[in-house]
């Protein structure tokens, strides 16, 4: 197994959940949203996964939807964000405001995705869930960054940070610059190159 994601997590982190895949090929972020039951939500999350993982990582498309129905049944709500590797390239299933960066000399913003400050769509609304997709094709020297709104879009361009930066650990200490929320999460990949996990 490759383990292609890292995960990073507020120390008092409440609404944020993050989760990898056995296969280490697929990962999940998900941002619960304020106002519903935060804690009932991420315990629905964690149960459904635990219950529903396979060998085979998930088809996004249907995790989503078999959520949306699961949270609306139960009154809660979640921006969410599933990233799949797909042989050379990854895929990102999105609804809501979850934000993705591109970093190779320093952190680049990846427009179209998720800047809006209050999403229009959520997992768990009385509205179908509007799925968003993007494919990205790494090249080597460049990883990206999978967050949540916990996170500056802003400040994170800011950051001091590279490729390189980004696979020699201690990821918690390099983003606090840009928390904005003690609620927040990131996923970084891809990782099977990197020398650290830490």
């Amino acid at each position: 197994m490759e383990l292609q994601f890292k995960n990073v997590s507020g120390k008092d982190n409440v609404g944020d959940f993050t989760w990898i895949h056995q296969s280490g090929r697929q990962a999940l972020i998900a941002d619960m949203v304020s106002g519903s039951d935060v804690h009932k939500g991420l315990d629905l999350l964690s149960s459904w996964l635990t219950v529903n993982q396979t060998n085979e990582p998930f088809n996004a498309e249907q995790v989503i939807a078999e959520l949306h129905e699961l949270f609306q049944a139960n009154h809660v709500q979640s921006t969410l964000g599933i990233i799949t590797q797909q042989h050379a390239c990854f895929e990102l299933h999105f609804v809501g405001n979850i934000r993705l960066y591109r970093v190779e000399k320093h952190v680049e913003q990846i427009k179209e995705v998720g800047d809006e400050i209050h999403p229009l769509s959520v997992v768990g609304s009385e509205y179908s869930p509007v799925i968003q997709h993007t494919v990205l094709t790494p090249e080597h020297h460049a990883k990206f960054i999978v967050t949540s709104d916990g996170l500056d879009s802003s400040l994170m361009r800011s950051l001091t940070l590279s490729s390189e930066t980004l696979s020699g650990g201690q990821l918690h200490r390099k983003l606090l610059p840009a928390v904005c929320d003690q609620d927040w999460s990131a996923l970084v990949f891809p990782m099977a190159n990197a020398q650290s996990f830490c």
